[in-house]
């Protein structure tokens, strides 16, 4: 799955280096969309390309009988 793909504040984890993000915003720049992303292990916010290779992180919802 690529970064473009995920919906607003989707929690994901970078497939080249393992890390979990949770994306926040996206912008133009010099004709290409750069996605803005929050780092949760030190907060800090950076820019990604729309290609990126992520794997979304799903939480799973317990449902009563």
């Amino acid at each position: 799955m690529f970064l473009r793909e995920l919906e607003m504040n989707s929690r994901f984890v970078l497939k080249r280096n393992g890390q979990r993000y949770r994306l926040v915003g996206h912008t133009l720049f010099k004709n290409r969309w750069l996605y803005q992303c929050l780092r949760e292990e030190d907060g800090k916010l950076t820019t990604l390309h729309h290609s990126c290779h992520v794997k979304p992180i799903i939480k799973a919802t317990a449902t009563s009988i």
